[in-house]
């Protein structure tokens, strides 16, 4: 399916849902065929299998598929979002906001037209950031794990893998409650060691 399809397809199900007759498909992640940790009365906002890299860049041969997933209460009255991390059928972590953190919302413009939106939870000296790319020459997403100041590692994913709707169009989504999300600077950069 190409990006513009999916954006077109996105599109069409969020005015349906607006007048209140999609609302089995709240029920259901974004992409029916995307591997989530998202449950099925929750809404996907993302989703993504995140792989360690080589040093040419390819992904580690070898390692157990690991996926990142934020999920939603609900799209309406969001009261609630959910961190998920591990293999799909097996939830290695799980962050809830805003019961043990808020969400950092933070920009970061890297060149003209290529903007990395960044997604921040905090557990404990522990910082989770997944960085979604939009425009330029932007390739897919990356999850990074700080404790206090320090890089402990970055997992990477490709476009082919994401799905939910913070990827396909967040431009489109209602405003979300500032009870979860905070447009505040994390003091992180994506990833710089």
């Amino acid at each position: 399916m190409r990006m513009g399809d999916a954006k077109m397809k996105l599109r069409q199900a969020l005015s349906i849902v607006s007048v209140g007759i999609g609302l089995f498909m709240l029920a259901a992640p974004s992409n029916a065929f995307a591997k989530t940790h998202c449950l099925q009365n929750e809404v996907n906002l993302y989703s993504g299998k995140m792989d360690t890299l080589t040093s040419e860049g390819t992904p580690t041969p070898n390692v157990t598929a690991k996926y990142v997933s934020l999920c939603a209460d609900s799209l309406q009255k969001m009261t609630a979002v959910y961190y998920r991390f591990g293999p799909i059928g097996s939830v290695e972590m799980e962050i809830v906001a805003p019961n043990e953190t808020l969400i950092f919302v933070e920009d970061f413009i890297m060149e003209p037209r290529m903007t990395w939106t960044a997604y921040s939870f905090f557990k404990g000296n522990y910082t989770y950031s997944l960085s979604m790319c939009v425009g330029g020459s932007c390739n897919g997403s990356m999850l990074a794990v700080h404790r206090e100041s320090k890089l402990l590692g970055r997992r990477f994913s490709e476009y082919e893998t994401n799905s939910g709707l913070l990827f396909e169009d967040s431009f489109d989504l209602p405003k979300f409650p500032s009870e979860i999300f905070l447009d505040q600077k994390t003091g992180f950069d994506l990833g710089d060691e």
